[in-house]
Protein backbone atom coordinates (compact mmCIF):
# COMPACT_ATOMS: atom_id res chain seq x y z
CA UNK A 1 0.00 0.00 0.00
CA UNK A 2 1.18 3.49 -0.86
CA UNK A 3 -0.02 6.34 1.38
CA UNK A 4 0.43 10.07 0.73
CA UNK A 5 0.02 12.74 3.43
CA UNK A 6 -0.05 16.33 2.18
CA UNK A 7 -1.06 19.74 3.54
CA UNK A 8 -2.19 21.36 0.29
CA UNK A 9 -2.63 24.92 1.71
CA UNK A 10 -6.03 25.35 -0.01
CA UNK A 11 -4.28 24.29 -3.23
CA UNK A 12 -2.05 27.36 -3.30
CA UNK A 13 1.73 27.60 -3.40
CA UNK A 14 3.79 29.80 -1.05
CA UNK A 15 3.12 32.79 -3.35
CA UNK A 16 -0.66 32.12 -3.14
CA UNK A 17 -0.91 31.01 -6.77
CA UNK A 18 -3.67 28.45 -7.39
CA UNK A 19 -2.22 24.97 -7.96
CA UNK A 20 -5.29 22.71 -7.82
CA UNK A 21 -4.80 21.04 -11.18
CA UNK A 22 -1.02 20.72 -10.73
CA UNK A 23 -1.72 18.93 -7.44
CA UNK A 24 -4.27 16.64 -9.11
CA UNK A 25 -1.78 15.78 -11.88
CA UNK A 26 0.93 15.16 -9.29
CA UNK A 27 -1.29 12.94 -7.11
CA UNK A 28 -2.39 10.99 -10.17
CA UNK A 29 1.27 10.35 -11.07
CA UNK A 30 1.90 8.85 -7.62
CA UNK A 31 -0.86 6.27 -8.07
CA UNK A 32 -1.34 6.08 -4.30
CA UNK A 33 -3.81 3.75 -2.63
CA UNK A 34 -4.67 6.27 0.10
CA UNK A 35 -4.29 10.06 0.09
CA UNK A 36 -4.62 12.12 3.28
CA UNK A 37 -4.95 15.88 2.73
CA UNK A 38 -5.07 18.80 5.14
CA UNK A 39 -6.16 22.41 4.50
CA UNK A 40 -8.42 21.44 1.61
CA UNK A 41 -11.56 23.27 0.52
CA UNK A 42 -14.72 21.22 0.09
CA UNK A 43 -15.10 22.00 -3.62
CA UNK A 44 -11.44 21.03 -4.14
CA UNK A 45 -12.04 17.71 -2.38
CA UNK A 46 -14.94 16.97 -4.73
CA UNK A 47 -12.89 17.80 -7.86
CA UNK A 48 -9.87 15.77 -6.69
CA UNK A 49 -12.09 12.82 -5.76
CA UNK A 50 -13.87 12.94 -9.13
CA UNK A 51 -10.76 13.26 -11.30
CA UNK A 52 -8.76 10.64 -9.40
CA UNK A 53 -11.80 8.32 -9.31
CA UNK A 54 -11.39 7.56 -5.61
CA UNK A 55 -13.75 7.05 -2.71
CA UNK A 56 -13.42 9.60 0.07
CA UNK A 57 -14.43 11.27 3.31
CA UNK A 58 -14.28 15.00 4.03
CA UNK A 59 -14.12 16.46 7.54
CA UNK A 60 -15.58 19.98 7.66
CA UNK A 61 -13.82 22.18 10.22
CA UNK A 62 -14.45 25.76 9.07
CA UNK A 63 -17.72 26.82 7.49
CA UNK A 64 -18.38 30.50 6.85
CA UNK A 65 -19.57 32.74 4.03
CA UNK A 66 -16.19 32.53 2.30
CA UNK A 67 -15.37 28.82 2.46
CA UNK A 68 -15.95 25.23 3.55
CA UNK A 69 -12.59 24.02 4.74
CA UNK A 70 -11.11 20.93 6.39
CA UNK A 71 -9.30 17.60 5.89
CA UNK A 72 -10.00 14.48 3.87
CA UNK A 73 -8.99 10.92 3.05
CA UNK A 74 -9.23 9.49 -0.47
CA UNK A 75 -9.03 5.75 -1.14
CA UNK A 76 -8.72 3.59 -4.25
CA UNK A 77 -10.69 0.85 -2.54
CA UNK A 78 -14.25 1.29 -1.39
CA UNK A 79 -14.19 2.60 2.17
CA UNK A 80 -15.77 0.03 4.50
CA UNK A 81 -16.39 2.42 7.38
CA UNK A 82 -15.60 6.09 8.00
CA UNK A 83 -15.55 8.52 10.92
CA UNK A 84 -15.17 12.25 11.51
CA UNK A 85 -14.40 13.53 15.02
CA UNK A 86 -13.97 17.14 16.14
CA UNK A 87 -11.06 17.73 18.52
CA UNK A 88 -10.97 20.20 21.42
CA UNK A 89 -10.00 23.53 19.81
CA UNK A 90 -9.31 27.02 21.15
CA UNK A 91 -9.64 28.98 17.91
CA UNK A 92 -9.98 27.37 14.49
CA UNK A 93 -11.77 24.04 14.79
CA UNK A 94 -9.58 20.97 14.31
CA UNK A 95 -10.42 17.29 14.01
CA UNK A 96 -9.67 13.89 12.54
CA UNK A 97 -11.11 11.70 9.82
CA UNK A 98 -10.58 7.95 9.67
CA UNK A 99 -11.29 5.09 7.31
CA UNK A 100 -11.36 1.33 7.75
CA UNK A 101 -9.90 -0.58 4.80
CA UNK A 102 -9.55 -4.36 4.50
CA UNK A 103 -6.30 -4.37 6.45
CA UNK A 104 -5.73 -1.04 8.24
CA UNK A 105 -7.34 1.82 10.07
CA UNK A 106 -6.06 5.14 8.72
CA UNK A 107 -6.43 8.38 10.67
CA UNK A 108 -5.73 11.83 9.20
CA UNK A 109 -5.52 14.96 11.35
CA UNK A 110 -4.48 18.62 11.44
CA UNK A 111 -3.61 19.96 14.89
CA UNK A 112 -3.90 23.49 16.30
CA UNK A 113 -1.30 26.23 16.67
CA UNK A 114 -1.21 26.30 20.50
CA UNK A 115 1.05 23.78 22.29
CA UNK A 116 -1.38 23.03 25.15
CA UNK A 117 -4.19 22.65 22.63
CA UNK A 118 -2.08 20.12 20.70
CA UNK A 119 -1.40 18.10 23.85
CA UNK A 120 -5.14 17.69 24.39
CA UNK A 121 -5.74 16.92 20.71
CA UNK A 122 -3.01 14.25 20.63
CA UNK A 123 -4.51 12.63 23.72
CA UNK A 124 -7.94 12.60 22.05
CA UNK A 125 -6.49 11.04 18.87
CA UNK A 126 -4.74 8.28 20.84
CA UNK A 127 -7.97 7.59 22.77
CA UNK A 128 -9.89 7.41 19.48
CA UNK A 129 -7.36 4.94 18.04
CA UNK A 130 -7.60 2.57 21.02
CA UNK A 131 -9.28 -0.75 20.28
CA UNK A 132 -9.19 -0.09 16.53
CA UNK A 133 -7.09 -3.19 15.89
CA UNK A 134 -3.40 -3.95 15.56
CA UNK A 135 -2.82 -2.09 12.27
CA UNK A 136 -3.36 1.64 12.71
CA UNK A 137 -1.78 4.53 10.79
CA UNK A 138 -2.00 8.10 12.11
CA UNK A 139 -0.79 10.91 9.87
CA UNK A 140 -1.19 14.61 9.28
CA UNK A 141 0.08 18.10 9.97
CA UNK A 142 0.90 18.22 13.69
CA UNK A 143 2.20 21.82 13.66
CA UNK A 144 5.08 20.86 15.96
CA UNK A 145 8.63 19.52 15.80
CA UNK A 146 9.77 16.39 17.65
CA UNK A 147 6.37 14.84 18.21
CA UNK A 148 6.28 11.52 20.07
CA UNK A 149 3.04 9.60 19.77
CA UNK A 150 2.87 7.13 22.65
CA UNK A 151 3.62 3.57 21.47
CA UNK A 152 3.38 4.42 17.75
CA UNK A 153 6.42 4.24 15.48
CA UNK A 154 7.48 7.45 13.72
CA UNK A 155 8.03 6.14 10.19
CA UNK A 156 10.54 8.87 9.24
CA UNK A 157 12.70 8.05 12.28
CA UNK A 158 12.31 4.32 11.76
CA UNK A 159 13.70 4.61 8.22
CA UNK A 160 16.31 7.30 9.09
CA UNK A 161 14.60 10.02 7.04
CA UNK A 162 13.70 12.36 9.90
CA UNK A 163 16.17 15.15 9.04
CA UNK A 164 14.17 16.14 5.97
CA UNK A 165 11.87 19.15 6.56
CA UNK A 166 8.25 19.18 5.42
CA UNK A 167 7.50 22.88 6.08
CA UNK A 168 10.19 25.57 5.78
CA UNK A 169 13.13 24.19 7.83
CA UNK A 170 11.03 21.95 10.09
CA UNK A 171 9.47 18.52 10.05
CA UNK A 172 5.91 19.03 11.30
CA UNK A 173 4.08 16.52 9.07
CA UNK A 174 4.21 12.91 10.26
CA UNK A 175 3.19 9.33 9.59
CA UNK A 176 2.94 7.10 12.67
CA UNK A 177 2.02 3.42 12.72
CA UNK A 178 1.56 0.52 15.12
CA UNK A 179 4.14 -2.25 15.48
CA UNK A 180 2.26 -4.69 13.23
CA UNK A 181 2.73 -2.39 10.21
CA UNK A 182 6.07 -2.77 8.40
CA UNK A 183 6.95 0.36 6.37
CA UNK A 184 9.14 -0.35 3.34
CA UNK A 185 9.94 3.24 2.36
CA UNK A 186 9.35 6.86 3.35
CA UNK A 187 10.14 10.01 1.41
CA UNK A 188 9.58 13.75 1.49
CA UNK A 189 8.86 14.88 -2.06
CA UNK A 190 10.13 18.39 -2.84
CA UNK A 191 7.31 19.68 -5.02
CA UNK A 192 6.27 23.31 -4.74
CA UNK A 193 2.48 23.23 -5.15
CA UNK A 194 1.84 24.14 -1.50
CA UNK A 195 3.75 25.66 1.42
CA UNK A 196 4.31 22.08 2.67
CA UNK A 197 5.98 19.09 1.03
CA UNK A 198 4.05 15.81 0.75
CA UNK A 199 5.27 12.71 2.59
CA UNK A 200 4.91 9.25 1.05
CA UNK A 201 5.03 5.82 2.69
CA UNK A 202 4.97 2.33 1.19
CA UNK A 203 4.11 -0.68 3.34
Amino acid sequence: MKLVCYNVHKCMDEFRRITLFQIIKYLKSLDADVICLQEVLYYQFNIIKLLLKMDGIFGLHVHNKKMKFGICILSKEKIIERSHVLLTSKKEQRGLVSIYTKNEVIINTHLGLDSKEREIQISEIIDFAKNKGEKVIICGDFNEKNINLSSYKDVAKLLCEDIKPTFNKWRIDYIFCTKKIKPKSYQVDEVFYSDHFPIIMDI
